[in-house]
């Protein structure tokens, strides 16, 4: 804390034995033990009077916070909004193979390189998607192209 090493305290007390002398110096060292305990008390009765104050003020904050509306309703919403828990019904886990599941990676190769490998797989075996008809198209594989306007 005062950065004192060994040293400097040997000195200080040398100092004090010297200027106080050996008669004086137990009177004093009670008297300043006397004194820390004083401090003491006196910090310890107004870090009780503090939170008396304080008291009333945090019952406020808090009654203030358990009627909050916005809270309420943000509880509310909250619960709402968390899905139902699932008993063989409900949601169903992604398919295997799309964009949620992750390829597993090879020890030793670049992930980089995995990942380009992944998309260019994941691109080949991916069909293109189905275009509807314009108004003068037929269903017809052989008018599949785009027209651009």
């Amino acid at each position: 804390m005062f950065n004192i090493g060994l040293g400097e305290l040997v000195f200080i007390a040398l100092l004090v034995l010297i200027f106080i002398g050996p008669e004086r110096l137990p009177k004093l060292m009670r008297q300043l033990g006397e004194m820390v305990y004083q401090l003491r008390v006196v910090i310890a009765q107004f870090n009780r009077e503090f939170a008396e104050e304080l008291r009333p003020l945090q019952e406020i904050q808090a009654l203030r916070e358990e009627l909050n509306p916005v809270r309420q309703i943000g509880s509310v919403i909250d619960q709402v909004a968390q899905p139902p828990a699932t008993s063989g019904r409900g949601l169903m886990p992604p398919p295997p193979g799309s964009a949620t599941t992750a390829p597993a990676l090879k020890p030793g190769a670049h992930p980089m390189t995995q990942l380009s490998q992944a998309r260019q797989a994941a691109a080949a075996t991916t069909p293109p998607p189905a275009t509807a008809p314009t108004d003068g198209q037929a269903a017809s594989p052989a008018h599949e192209t785009s027209h651009e306007r």
